[in-house]
């Protein structure tokens, strides 16, 4: 009797393109899953009516008005403190020195065409500073 042997199979290499594909699946659904931004709350009171100088403490001082606007600059945002101009890189300073002259509050009274981001950063930049109190005056 004749024996005919079989030929030994191939092995047959493993496709690549699907593990490919799943692995770039999990990597996109990690990324799109994780956080990596810093979220944090901002802890602002809406400002009220404010009592009149009659009405109020004398000895407590006047809250610190933070005006916002939106200007062309490279900021973005035009910022007025008590009435006069300040740049976004030194309102911090500027808020310092109120705050060590017995400032506690200050009211920011943003425009309406102002951006959320930006009143965002100006709040932050206050409570930064040091004060006790910062109220948002939405009109």
């Amino acid at each position: 009797m004749i024996r005919i042997r079989q030929p030994i199979a191939k092995h047959r290499r493993m496709p690549l393109t699907p593990l490919i594909d799943v692995i770039f699946i999990l990597v996109m659904f990690f990324l799109l899953s994780s956080a990596f931004g810093v979220w944090r709350l901002i802890d602002v009171g809406i400002a009220g009516p404010q009592p009149s100088a009659s009405q109020g403490d004398k000895d407590s001082p006047a809250p610190i008005l933070i005006t916002l606007r939106p200007d062309g600059t490279a900021s973005g945002i035009r910022i007025q403190v008590n009435g006069l101009r300040f740049e976004e890189s030194k309102l911090g300073t500027e808020l310092e020195r109120l705050v060590s002259g017995g400032a506690s509050a200050a009211i920011v009274l943003p425009s309406e065409d102002l951006s959320f981001e930006n009143a965002v950063r100006i709040l932050d930049a206050a409570r930064l500073s040091g004060l006790k109190s910062v109220s948002l005056q939405i009109r």
